[in-house]
């Protein structure tokens, strides 16, 4: 047997190990994806599997297969128009190699809607301006915020996904905070979602923000007048309490 021959043989047989390796380090990994209202399959889901860096589309059953690594975890992400972005953990700990790993996804619907409402006084039902509104997803832990227009309204835009809660949270200075919730259901026709909330005074907040103690300063002084002033003021409040003081003493 000459070098060459030598050669290919040696790296044929590198190749069949890695082979071998290859197969009793990977399993097959059935993946199907359907619609969480109806366990449909939902055909072209681009599915990305990140442990391996492919990039694949769901068949008309819903299906795609890919190699992941044995005993090992790998993220998956499914994503689709008029559904959810999902990202999936799929663990294949103590599979059977020679087997197919099957994994189950349901997709949530999703709409690119209005969440939008009123704030208003709970006593008077008066629209309050200029408060603070937080929207929180329950799915997925995003948050967007806004403040009321002049006539207590507000409004967002953001996705609805069928089975998960948007709350909105009311607060602003001289104000209780008020959380309303509300959960999208399967059979939602409108992509206008109303959130109102009547908001409750907080007289002792008020009276507290009132109180300040400041030094008004006239806006024409110029930067060595206005720290005169302030000493001038500091001065003449110390020698006040030192008079009291001695008053005090006779």
């Amino acid at each position: 047997m000459n070098r060459f021959s030598l050669s290919l043989s040696i790296v044929f047989c590198l190749l069949i190990q890695a082979s071998v390796l290859q197969a009793q380090t990977t399993i097959n990994a059935r993946v199907k994806v359907m619609d969480a209202s109806n366990r449909q399959p939902i055909e072209g889901v681009n599915v990305k599997p990140f442990c391996n860096g492919e990039e694949l589309t769901t068949d008309a059953k819903g299906e795609v297969v890919t190699k992941i690594m044995l005993d090992d975890c790998c993220e998956i992400q499914f994503s689709k128009g008029g559904y959810s972005t999902f990202t999936n953990m799929s663990c294949t700990m103590g599979e059977d190699p020679s087997k197919e790993f099957p994994v189950e996804v349901l997709l949530k619907k999703s709409l690119d809607s209005k969440i939008n409402g009123v704030a208003k006084n709970k006593d008077t039902e008066q629209p309050i301006a200029d408060l603070k509104v937080l929207l929180f997803n329950s799915c997925n832990s995003t948050k967007q915020v806004a403040t009321t227009n002049a006539d207590g309204t507000y409004s967002f835009t953001t996705p609805l996904v069928v089975g998960c809660c948007y709350s909105i949270k009311f607060s602003g200075i001289g104000y209780f905070e008020s959380i309303e919730k509300q959960c999208i259901d399967d059979d939602i026709e409108s992509q206008i979602v109303t959130i109102d909330g009547l908001v409750e005074r907080n007289q002792d907040e008020e009276v507290e923000a009132m109180v300040v103690d400041v030094d008004v300063i006239p806006s024409n002084q110029t930067p060595n007048e206005t720290v005169a002033v302030l000493e001038e003021n500091a001065a003449e409040e110390e020698a006040a309490r030192v008079a009291a003081e001695e008053e005090a003493a006779r």
